[in-house]
């Protein structure tokens, strides 16, 4: 049984690709905003349909044929376990209501197209819940589900 797994050099650059796809469909997802009243827009917005960064359609293209690439890899790697499990965020959840914490682990899976169910897992220093990612194979729902509800119950009869 393996405890860690340890992605290929492969998904070395997924955080780049992901935000290059981010990036470009932010750039069109605001654009009716951007045109409507760009006074109003906050200026990360207006950053992404003014592409700030200098993506070029080219980045775009590799960026998504990159991503496909990787979702069939990571099916065939996630497909050989029950489940695949990772924090959900750095650290506990914050206390209060001002910041829902970290997406930081989240672009990841996004990107992939996997099904992930966050299960509170343990408690931090502060009392909140740290969270696992239960994730499965792209189409595998059902069992990411099953999985998440297998795990959670074990850890909270603990």
């Amino acid at each position: 049984m393996k405890t860690t797994l340890d992605l290929p050099e492969s998904f070395a650059n997924i955080d780049r690709v992901h935000h290059v796809i981010m990036r470009a469909e932010g750039r069109t997802g605001f654009l009716p905003e951007y045109r409507a009243d760009h006074a109003l827009l906050n200026s990360h917005f207006r950053d992404l349909v003014e592409n700030t960064d200098g993506y070029s359609d080219d980045d775009l293209r590799d960026a998504l044929d990159k991503a496909a690439v990787l979702r069939a890899a990571f099916d065939r790697i996630a497909g050989q376990y029950d489940a695949v499990l990772t924090f959900s965020v750095p650290g506990e959840a914050p206390v209060g209501l001002g910041n829902n914490g970290s997406a930081d682990f989240n672009s990841l899976w996004t990107l992939l197209h996997v099904p992930c169910v966050n299960i509170p897992a343990f408690h931090g220093r502060n009392g909140m819940p740290v969270g696992l990612t239960v994730i499965a194979p792209r189409f595998a729902d059902i069992a990411a589900l099953q999985m998440a509800e297998t795990i959670h119950g074990v850890l909270a009869a603990r």
